[in-house]
């Protein structure tokens, strides 16, 4: 288990403010892997920022997936549309 910051920017006038429309567009974007165990979202004015748990073994695996993982997300939802990824960085483990 590996888990990775990642903080998305909203450029929209009237940003999304609930911490489930993001979840469940992360939840889509994984039904084809399965690599999402848990998502840890605080959203804000301007955006949000999660702690994703992702199931790998390698630390750089988890961060690269988790790039394509968000950017997947932000451009399947409508709801996000102006949203951005704007940091993806692997924690260390516990």
């Amino acid at each position: 288990m590996r888990l990775v910051y990642v903080a998305m920017t909203c450029k929209a006038a009237k940003p999304v403010t609930d911490p489930e429309v993001v979840n469940s567009a992360l939840r889509w974007a994984d039904h084809e892997h399965g690599a999402l165990e848990h998502a840890r979202i605080h959203m804000s004015r301007t955006g949000a920022c999660a702690v994703l748990f992702i199931n790998s073994r390698a630390p750089a695996d988890a961060q690269d997936y988790c790039r394509k993982l968000v950017i997947q997300a932000l451009d399947g939802e409508p709801a996000l549309a102006g949203w951005s990824l704007s940091e993806c960085t692997p924690l260390p483990s516990l």
